[in-house]
C-alpha cells in the first residue's frame, strides 16, 4: 500500500516539470517565430536591396552598350567608308570671271560594214553607242557640279551666259546637246535641258584645218623620199604615214601600210567593247603604241613636234582662245561682269585637243604620249585674285580620277594660277589668224 502513495508524488512532480517544459517551448517558439519574422523581414530589405543592384548595374550596362554601339555605328563605320551617297557641296573656283572648255565626243561604232557587228549598235556606224551617250550626259553632269551648282551660270539656263558650238558631224553635236543638257540635270531623276548649240559655218576653219597643203606634202617628201599620192580614204593615208616614218620596220605584227590601214577600226572595235582578233588581242599593247606614234607625226606632236603643222591645225583655235581671254578680262576690268557668253564650251575631236595642248606646252603632262581618250576635258579658267588676272588649265579623261592642274607645263607658266600676262604671251609661234598662209 505503501507504493502507491510513494508513486503519486513523483507524478506530481513531473506534471510540474512538462507544464514548466510547455511553457518554456511555448516561450521558445514565441522567440523562434520573432527571430524568424525578423528574419524574413532581413531577408526582403536585402532581397529588395538586390533586385535595385541589379536594376541598377543593368541600366548602366544599356547605356555602356548604347556608347559602344553609337562608336561603332557613326565612327568606326564611317572611317572604313568614306564614300557617302551624297556628293560633297560643290565649291565654285575662287574668283573665277569666266570658263573654257574643249570635249571630245563620246564613244562611237566603229565605221564597219559587218552586220553582225552593226546590229549592236543601234544608231549605226561612226554613230555614237550607248555608252558614248551616257557619258557624254555625265560628262555634263560633272561639269554642272563646277559651274551650275555653285552658282556661276544660271539655273535654268541662261542663254545669253553660255555658248556651245560644235564641230559639224554628228557625234560632236550630239555630245554637245548631251553635255549641255547633262549641266542643268538634278543628280536624282533627271529630266533633258534644252541649250543652244552652234554649228560649224561653211568657211570656218576654228574646228578644222586646210586640206593637200604644200607644207604636209613638203614635209612627207622629205621624210620619205617621195610625194604621198591622193587617198581616197584616211586610213591609207595613216597606212602611208607609217610606212614613211618607218615605223613597219619596228614590228612584225604591222608589216606594211595596208596592213595598218586597218588599224584605226581595229582600235575602235576595242574601244567600243566588240571582240577582235586573237593577234590584235595578243598585241594590242604594241598596235595602240606605233598607232599614237603614227598619229604624232600626222598632228606634229610629241618626238615630231612641228611649229608650222601646229599653226596649220590648230592656229585658229588658239588665237581665238588668247583673244577672247584678253577681252573679257578686259570687260571685267570695267564693269566686273561679263554680259554674254562667259562659259564657252567647244565640241571637238581628239585631234584638235590633242594639237592644242601641244601649241600650250601641256601635251605631255597631260597625255603622256597617247590620244585623248572619249569625252576627254581640256578646262581654261580665267579668275580674278585681288584685282589679278590668272589662269589655270585642268584636264580629265576616261584614264584619271580627277582633275590634274597642268597650267604649270604651259609655255612661260613657272605656276598655277598663271598670271594672264604670261599666259597670253605662250604661244605666239602656234596661231595664225589666216592658214592659207601657213598652207602654201
Amino acid at each position: 500500500m505503501d507504493e502507491p502513495e510513494q508513486k503519486q508524488e513523483p507524478e506530481k512532480k513531473r506534471s510540474k516539470t512538462s507544464k514548466e517544459r510547455t511553457s518554456k517551448e511555448k516561450i521558445s517558439k514565441s522567440k523562434e517565430s520573432v527571430t524568424s519574422k525578423e528574419s524574413i523581414q532581413k531577408k526582403k530589405k536585402k532581397g529588395g536591396t538586390n533586385r535595385m543592384l541589379v536594376v541598377f548595374v543593368g541600366l548602366l550596362l544599356l547605356v555602356v552598350l548604347a556608347g559602344v554601339g553609337y562608336f561603332v555605328l557613326f565612327v568606326l563605320i564611317e572611317e572604313k567608308t568614306p564614300e557617302r551617297t551624297s556628293s560633297p557641296e560643290p565649291t565654285k573656283p575662287k574668283g573665277l570671271v569666266s570658263a573654257i572648255i574643249l570635249f571630245h565626243h563620246g564613244a562611237r561604232a566603229p565605221l564597219s560594214t559587218n552586220q553582225t557587228i552593226l546590229a549592236k549598235f543601234p544608231l549605226g556606224a561612226g554613230e555614237l553607242t550607248e555608252g558614248g551617250i551616257d557619258d557624254s550626259f555625265k560628262l555634263g553632269q560633272f561639269l554642272g557640279e563646277r559651274y551650275v551648282q555653285t552658282g556661276f551660270l544660271r539655273s535654268p539656263p541662261l542663254p545669253a551666259e553660255i555658248y556651245f558650238r560644235s564641230r559639224s558631224i554628228n557625234p560632236s553635236l550630239m555630245s554637245a546637246a548631251l553635255v549641255g543638257s547633262g549641266m542643268w540635270a538634278a543628280p536624282k531623276d533627271p529630266e533633258f535641258t534644252a541649250v543652244p548649240i552652234y554649228g560649224q559655218e561653211k568657211n570656218d576653219r576654228i574646228f578644222t584645218h586646210l586640206q593637200h597643203c604644200r607644207l604636209e606634202k613638203k614635209r612627207l617628201s622629205d621624210r620619205c623620199g617621195k610625194a604621198p599620192p591622193e587617198f581616197e580614204s584616211w586610213s591609207e593615208y595613216e597606212g602611208f604615214v607609217y610606212e614613211c616614218v618607218g615605223l613597219n620596220r619596228q614590228s612584225k605584227v604591222v608589216k606594211d601600210a595596208k596592213s595598218f590601214a586597218k588599224m584605226a577600226n581595229l582600235i575602235q572595235m576595242d574601244r567600243s567593247g566588240v571582240e577582235t582578233p586573237s593577234w590584235f588581242s595578243e598585241n594590242k599593247k604594241e598596235i595602240y603604241k606605233l598607232y599614237e606614234r603614227t598619229f604624232s607625226f600626222i598632228m606634229g606632236v610629241n618626238d615630231y613636234h612641228d611649229k608650222k603643222i601646229l599653226q596649220l591645225k590648230q592656229g585658229v583655235l588658239m588665237k581665238t582662245i588668247l583673244d577672247l581671254l584678253k577681252n573679257r578680262w578686259t570687260e571685267w576690268q570695267s564693269s566686273h561682269k561679263i554680259a554674254k557668253r562667259k562659259f564657252i564650251a567647244y565640241s571637238v575631236q581628239e585631234w584638235l585637243i590633242m594639237a592644242f595642248m601641244e601649241a600650250l606646252g601641256c601635251a605631255k603632262e597631260a597625255l603622256n604620249g597617247s590620244i585623248p581618250s572619249n569625252n576627254a576635258l581640256l578646262m581654261i579658267e580665267l579668275s580674278d585674285d585681288d584685282d589679278e588676272a590668272f589662269v589655270q588649265v585642268l584636264y580629265i579623261d576616261k584614264t584619271m580620277n580627277s582633275l590634274k592642274d597642268i597650267t604649270k607645263a604651259v609655255r612661260l607658266c613657272d605656276r598655277s594660277p598663271c598670271p594672264l600676262a604670261k599666259f597670253l604671251q605662250c604661244c605666239d609661234d602656234y596661231t595664225v589668224e589666216d592658214p592659207k598662209i601657213v598652207c602654201g
